[in-house]
């Protein structure tokens, strides 16, 4: 999609639509070339709407309040309201704000910040995503679960952006099943690369799930085949850390040790295995009953500081 509207753009490079709609579809994956393109969207056509509301929401999404609130401030009613209105433009700014207070450690504050930003925009999946997450941070799980719901319960709750947000929250909750389900919704037309991803570890870890309960039914040949079968049909993305950490637990968990650890040895291919890698290493190490490997691990990667690569 970013390929053919970069054509389109350079076929009609002052129309300014062309740079919105890129702008939209970098949001996730690059927003600093997000912003760029609604800024040259701005730059064609001052009063452009999509890059106005485009652009505060992006700044308040990345915690610059200040920022947003003098764009906003800067804008005619007019400019206002075709951007989706005053009242939409300062639940951004809520939110902004609300990353701000989280980043300075006030919480409570961030929490009022997002709940009045939710009073505007209760249809906003991503705010509600933003709320629940921080609701779970403080100890009020309840509380998230009733903002996730209600956004289940709304009449575009099959909305792509809807069901990606939806299936975030079951990914945080260790709910494979459920999170599994909501991707399945969205139309295969409509999935990004990031949707696909997000698909494919629902998938493999809802086999894990799969196969725990069969292997905790004496039925460990049934697991072993249900995750080889997984594990085949990841095909190009079987070199993915988090696929293979969730694959190699799965087969340690059932029993099956040396297919465990011949995966989970992948993970420490290359010369500078990150931190990372090798965290997940010791957990699969953990789940097959390696302790003493574990402890030899865990004493490596204290030996070097945070962020490095360990020798």
């Amino acid at each position: 999609a970013v390929a053919r509207v970069q054509q389109v753009i350079a076929l009609q490079p002052k129309e300014p639509a062309g740079h919105v709609a890129l702008a939209q579809l970098q949001e996730a994956s690059d927003p600093a070339a997000a912003e760029r393109n609604y800024r040259k969207a701005l730059e064609l056509d001052a009063g452009n709407a999509g890059a106005l509301q485009g652009l505060v929401g992006l700044l308040g999404r990345q915690g610059r309040a200040e920022e947003a609130a003098v764009m906003m401030e800067r804008m005619t009613p007019a400019q206002q309201e075709k951007a989706g209105g005053r009242a939409v433009l300062r639940a951004n700014l809520a939110r902004a704000r609300a990353q701000e207070a989280i980043a300075g450690g006030s919480l409570q504050m961030a929490q009022v910040e997002l709940e009045d930003a939710l009073l505007a925009q209760p249809s906003d999946p991503w705010l509600r995503l933003e709320l629940a997450r921080l609701y779970r941070r403080m100890g009020q799980p309840a509380e998230a679960d009733r903002v996730m719901a209600e956004l289940a319960g709304q009449g575009d709750a099959a909305s792509v952006e809807s069901l990606q947000a939806q299936a975030l929250f079951a990914q945080e909750r260790q709910q494979w099943p459920q999170m599994l389900a909501l991707l399945d919704q969205v139309p295969a037309t409509a999935r990004t690369p990031s949707i696909e991803a997000l698909r494919t570890v629902a998938l493999v870890q809802a086999q894990g799930a799969q196969a725990r309960s069969l292997a905790q039914r004496q039925r460990t040949g049934e697991a072993q085949l249900l995750l080889a079968r997984t594990e085949a049909a990841l095909g190009s993305q079987a070199q993915n850390p988090e696929l293979v950490a969730a694959l190699a637990g799965a087969y340690a968990d059932i029993g099956s040790s040396e297919r465990a650890m011949s995966l989970a040895r992948t993970l420490l291919q290359g010369d500078s295995p990150s931190a990372e890698a090798r965290l997940q290493y010791a957990s699969v190490l953990l789940r097959a009953g390696r302790d003493g490997e574990v402890a030899a691990v865990l004493r490596q990667l204290g030996q070097v500081p945070l962020g490095a690569a360990p020798p």
